[in-house]
Formats: structure tokens, sequence, C-alpha cells
């Protein structure tokens, strides 16, 4: 963190999943400590990303680090928190205790036949539970795997997070969950921007990155794309390629 820019924490390190490492409270707090004093010598945020598997341990290992150790809630950010209902709820407890938490995008049919719920669905959940609209993220885990594992724990299939699926349910958030646009816009604006300390993103001002997405008012799907001042969509049509091509 010190010495490389880019490396802003830690993560992801699993928790309540069998293809976790299953570290003990005290590993946890001591990563959670190294962090801590290496964003504070380098200026940065500092957070340890924890991905929330669907043992129902749940977020039991995170209380209990925040009840042994003097680690506060907001060192974490937990994610894929909308794996079930129950679930989303333990996270509404944990923002009680000064934490974030993170809802993903990405998605099966299959998973959600299974109990997970859209991140939309998870946040408007969030929503109507009691939580602060400020401690609530989405994001897409683009490229990530999405297993499919049979009722014996073998993988059954596999498919890849899109980054599409942000935008997805953002869409979601507001035209079916109702959810008023300035609300949701904050959860995948200036809300995780401000979780990961990344104060030249998330918003709209003098001194900050230029990258801005235009939507249609009325259906809010994708009209133009500007990325650090270069417009690579307009009027919905690529206009340039990026050094990834498609």
């Amino acid at each position: 963190m010190v010495l490389i820019d880019s490396i802003i924490g830690v993560g992801e390190i699993a928790i309540a999943d069998h293809r976790g490492s299953q570290p003990s409270a005290d590993e946890l707090a001591r990563i959670a400590a190294d962090v801590r004093v290496g964003g504070m010598l380098a200026a940065k945020r500092g957070v340890v990303s924890i991905h929330v598997g669907e043992h129902e341990s749940q977020l039991s290992l995170l209380n209990k680090v925040l009840r042994d150790f003097d680690v506060a809630a907001n060192q974490f950010l937990p994610t894929h928190m909308n794996r079930n209902e129950s679930l989303v709820k333990a996270g509404v407890a944990f923002t009680q205790q000064g934490g974030c938490i993170d809802f993903t995008a990405s998605t099966t049919d299959q998973l959600i036949e299974l109990g997970e719920l859209r991140a939309s669905s998870a946040l408007a959940l969030a929503l109507s539970e009691g939580a602060n609209i400020d401690q609530l993220t989405l994001s897409s885990d683009a490229q990530g795997s999405l297993p499919n594992f049979d009722q014996n724990g073998k993988l059954d299939s596999l498919q890849i997070g899109s980054i599409s699926s942000l935008l997805d349910e953002f869409r979601r958030c507001v035209i079916e969950q109702n959810i008023a646009l300035e609300k949701a816009l904050k959860t995948v604006t200036i809300n995780p921007a401000r979780v990961l300390g990344l104060h030249h993103k998330g918003r709209i001002n003098s001194g900050v990155d230029a990258d801005l997405l235009l939507l249609d008012p009325d259906t809010l799907q994708l009209d133009a794309v500007m990325a650090q001042g270069q417009w690579l969509m307009l009027d919905g049509t690529r206009v340039t390629t990026t050094r990834f091509g498609e």
C-alpha cells in the first residue's frame, strides 16, 4: 500500500464459505490492523474487502472481531451480501455498527432460484429494514466467477460476472423497486468512492476524473459514456475502442 499507488487495501478475504481459507478472528483482526496502519502511512482508506459466502455463520466472524478487538466496522467492506434475505438483514445490523455493505449485481437464474436476491431487491429490502443509503453500495463483480454447486458441493457449472449488470441493477432499483433516483445513484457513485477513499471519483466537480454516463431520462438506457474526459460512446454508438478492443 505504501509503495504501489493502485493498491488501496486487501481483499477479497472469504468468510462463511467452503472455498475460503477459514481465517480465525485473530488473523482477521491482524490483517485489518496491518491494512489500517498501511493506509495511514500511505494516506489511503485502507479497506479490507470481505467475500461473504452462503454458510449460516454469515457475519459472525466479523462481529467477533468487532467485539474482541479494537477494530472499527468501517475497516471492512463485506460484499455478496445479497445471497439471501437473512444475510441482507444481518448486513443491515452490521451497518448499524458503523460499517458499509455491498450487493453484487452479477447473478444467474439458478442462483436466484436458490434464494439469491437481485442487488436491486436487496437494496430495497435493506432500506425497508432501516439501513442508511449512505452505507450501501452496489458492484458488478465483473469477470469474477459465478459458480453453481450441486447438493454434494461439486462444481456443476461456471459463468462469468458482467460489467453491464451494474447498470442493469441500477435501472431496476429505480424502475422496478421505486427507489428514488438520487438514492440509487449514490450506491454506484459517491458511496463506493467514499468507502474506498477514491476522492477523485464518484462525483461531478472540478479537479476530479471526468467519468460520465448519460442515460435516457425516461428509460435510463445508456446513451453516452465518457472516461477520463474522452467520449467512448455517443448517441448509443461506440466512437472509440479501448486497449482491450471489444
